[in-house]
């Protein structure tokens, strides 16, 4: 599979370069990437599917994202209650975290970690990465209130009754 134009350039196929080459708009290339079949001819849609096929055409995420204004990006944010203990390192995390990654992942939705951070913190990072949710571990019900006023996007909470007032 090429997923470069050239080795050289190290520069991935856009829609663009699919669209020049079958002798169509972009917006037709995007309409087959997406399942909009209707709106195309089964031969063009065939010539597009061939060419993406060849070329080994990837979808660019961060334009996806930037479109549909959500990340794809779900916060777990742990809170380390202990000095001692690396939270890494920890069983019930470790297959927490995987577990949720394997999950999030089937929908096409991915994991950020969040550790040791303080609630101004948390939800600065969640701003920054624009995440679509917060999943909270380990948080005094304080500072479970001060990131759900903050944090406007769904937040759940794992081993902890939280209902904000």
């Amino acid at each position: 599979m090429r997923i470069t134009k050239n080795k050289e350039e190290n520069v991935m196929v856009r829609i663009k370069d699919i669209a020049k080459t079958c002798g169509v708009s972009t917006a037709t290339v995007s309409y087959v990437i997406h399942g909009k079949h209707e709106k195309v001819s089964k031969e063009v849609r065939e010539r597009i599917e061939a060419e993406i096929a060849e070329t080994g055409y990837i979808t660019n995420q961060s334009a996806i994202n930037l479109v549909s204004r959500c990340s794809g990006l779900i916060g777990v944010a742990v809170m380390n209650t202990s000095e001692k203990k690396d939270i890494m390192g920890d069983p019930y995390f470790s297959i927490l975290f995987s577990y949720l990654e394997k999950e999030f992942r089937k929908r096409d939705k991915y994991i950020l970690i969040i550790l040791d951070q303080s609630p101004e913190k948390v939800v600065k990072d969640a701003l920054r990465w624009n995440l679509d949710g917060l999943i909270l571990s380990n948080y005094t019900k304080e500072n479970m209130i001060a990131i759900s006023r903050e944090f406007v996007k769904p937040i759940v909470t794992i081993d902890a009754a939280f209902i904000h007032e």
